[in-house]
């Protein structure tokens, strides 16, 4: 039977102890896959660790979370117990909000802490004006609304019998976001470091900015020239900045 620990997260093959390990949450309807393309880029000394939720992939005939606070509570019990040493926590887009409120649960939780948030392709919750996404939505909006974020793979959208599968734990990831209510509190104690695409006109510089308000620790915004919003035209870039965030935690001889 497989451990909790490689239920949840998605590791690279064997391989000599990381340093440093990359807790990376993907995008709303998307999965620990969307991930893939970036290891090779990552240096060796950094773990890539794709969470792999209910509902999909491997886990796929178990119930999805529809709720931000259950999901964050599950993911801080198995994070504590399964993940040790310098960990970073990175989320993309909808994952930042899950990224997020996961730091603030670990910060002040039994296992190791934090030591970075990494935050990519999403506005800051205090500063929310527009709601989220329905989960509700007709089908032919749903499937322009995934064509539009770009979290799921082409391979899903045009197959229609795969995609209707898929389409509820799809839709439970919108009833998490629809669920989050971000709550006032102290600011994070860990640094954070936020990127995101100079040509996405929904998230200019001075929006991202707000994060920094949500952190007591250092801040840092890293902007890419891009169009994507999912920046997965400056993989390789967005890597090598995530590298030189997490350096100061490696290990030196």
């Amino acid at each position: 039977m497989p451990s909790e620990s490689s239920l949840w997260f998605a590791r690279p093959p064997a391989r000599d102890p990381a340093d440093v390990r990359l807790l990376a949450i993907p995008p709303a309807g998307s999965s620990a896959a969307f991930f893939n393309d970036w290891r090779p880029y990552l240096p060796d000394w950094l773990e890539l660790i794709g969470l792999r939720l209910p509902g999909r992939e491997s886990r796929f005939l178990e119930p999805a979370f529809d709720d931000m606070s259950e999901l964050v509570r599950a993911l801080e019990t198995v994070t504590a117990s399964d993940i040790a040493g310098p960990y970073a926590i990175l989320g993309h887009c909808g994952g930042a909000f899950v990224a997020f409120e996961l730091a603030r649960l670990a910060s002040g939780g039994p296992g190791d802490r934090p030591v970075k948030l990494i935050l990519i392709g999403q506005p800051p919750p205090h500063t929310l004006t527009a709601p989220p996404v329905p989960h509700d939505l007709p089908f032919d909006d749903l499937l322009t609304w995934l064509v539009k974020s770009g979290g799921t793979p082409e391979v899903v959208i045009s197959n229609p019998p795969l995609l209707e599968v898929l389409e509820p734990s799809i839709r439970a990831d919108l009833r998490v976001l629809e669920s989050y209510r971000y709550a006032a509190g102290q600011p994070l104690a860990l640094p954070v470091a936020v990127i995101g695409a100079t040509g996405d006109p929904d998230l200019p510089p001075e929006t991202l900015s707000g994060w920094g308000d949500l952190t007591a620790g250092r801040f840092a915004l890293h902007m890419f020239d891009s169009c994507d919003h999912l920046l997965s035209d400056r993989v390789a870039e967005i890597c090598a900045t995530i590298a030189d965030e997490l350096e100061q935690f490696r290990a030196h001889p």
